[in-house]
């Protein structure tokens, strides 16, 4: 999940070590956040496009992307974890656990 330390950004000057460390945690955040996301047709998408990112920012030693580019990776995981937690939510047991659903109704 994104937090208020992540803000905008274009507004903190980045490195290719920085963005990669910020990139893996922001990774690992969002496979948590998956890992409560059911998989089915409509999500299957979200679990394969966590698992192309994190094999690109392992290899952007190696690559040494510009970083407009590591910015825009970081930007589209962002916007995965809102996503997930968006389907999470809509899932039966996401909103069993927000106390919704039959007994919450």
């Amino acid at each position: 999940m994104a937090t208020a330390a992540d803000g905008d950004l274009g507004t903190i000057p980045s490195d290719l070590a920085s963005d990669q460390h910020r990139a893996e945690r922001l990774l690992t955040e969002l496979a948590m956040e998956l890992r409560r996301v059911p998989v089915h047709e409509h999500t299957r998408y979200l679990h394969l496009r966590a698992l192309a990112l994190k094999r690109a920012v392992m290899r952007w030693p190696d690559e040494q992307p510009d970083g407009s580019i590591r910015l825009a990776v970081i930007g589209e995981v962002l916007a995965m974890q809102k996503e997930a937690q968006d389907w999470r939510r809509l899932s039966p047991s996401g909103r069993s656990a927000a106390g919704e659903g039959p007994a919450g109704e």
